[in-house]
């Protein structure tokens, strides 16, 4: 079964693609939405930088460093959208507001 953040049933969502407004790559929506290497959330290497999917072990798969940390989770955006959104994230990081935490 699929729902939404309000506990209704959604299974047209089932199958249907977007882009991450974060990362730019295609996500799907499955149970929740996914990253095509099936990750809801990506993590990052502090050392290395590598960017993937998530890891339980926290380490960084390319450098073995232990300071892999969440980067983003996947959000879908409208094409028409996602300048404005990015626009919107590098005012906020600018002032010091709310981004994803780069």
């Amino acid at each position: 079964m699929t729902m939404d953040l309000w506990g209704n049933l959604r299974p047209q969502y089932v199958g249907m693609q977007r882009s991450c407004v974060w990362c730019g790559e295609r996500i799907t929506f499955v149970d929740v939405w996914r990253h095509d290497d099936g990750s809801h959330y990506r993590q990052r290497c502090e050392y290395c930088g590598w960017l993937g999917a998530e890891r339980p072990d926290r380490i960084c798969p390319m450098c073995a460093d232990d300071r892999l940390h969440d980067d983003h989770v996947a959000v879908p955006v409208l094409e028409a959208d996602r300048e404005a959104i990015r626009e919107g994230m590098r005012a906020a990081q600018t002032t010091g507001g709310a981004g994803n935490g780069k």
